[in-house]
């Protein structure tokens, strides 16, 4: 369950998040997503939460030039509720984070016989929209 509520000052917008986790086990890098407001064509968001700056993406789902959803992860204990602050801007450059994943797709190459040796590396995938599901449709890992 998410609340929100948003102060607008002039090309920054920001809100207070709150989060809950419902369940009796806490939860590691539990993935939070909030929806954007469309107010402004906002370019980078700075999520706190104790007054500390957490890595955070905006992303434009639709690819309609303007963001759609803010989303980070938090470690939440059982029954906790906690407090994040984020602040929308439109003048910013988006905000880059230490890695703290590696993922590769990659298409299996039948010349190739040992194990973890293929080198059909992908970039980018496109699928139609007949394909359902296209997460399972290559092999990956990460």
């Amino acid at each position: 369950m998410t609340a929100c509520s948003t102060l607008a000052f002039g090309h920054q917008q920001q809100m207070k998040i709150q989060v809950t986790n419902p369940s009796d086990k806490a939860r590691t890098d539990a993935p939070v997503a909030i929806a954007v407001p469309n107010t402004e064509a906002w370019q980078s968001a700075v999520v706190t939460i104790n007054g500390k700056e957490i890595p955070s993406q905006l992303d434009d789902l639709d690819l309609d030039g303007w963001m759609d959803e803010l989303a980070f992860t938090t470690n939440i204990g059982k029954k906790e509720t906690l407090e994040f602050i984020v602040t929308l801007t439109d003048s910013e450059a988006p905000k880059r984070y230490e890695d703290r994943t590696f993922a590769e797709i990659v298409f299996r190459n039948p010349k190739v016989k040992e194990k973890n040796k293929h080198n059909y590396y992908l970039q980018e995938l496109s699928a139609n929209r007949e394909c359902f599901d296209p997460y399972h449709m290559v092999h990956h890992h990460g």
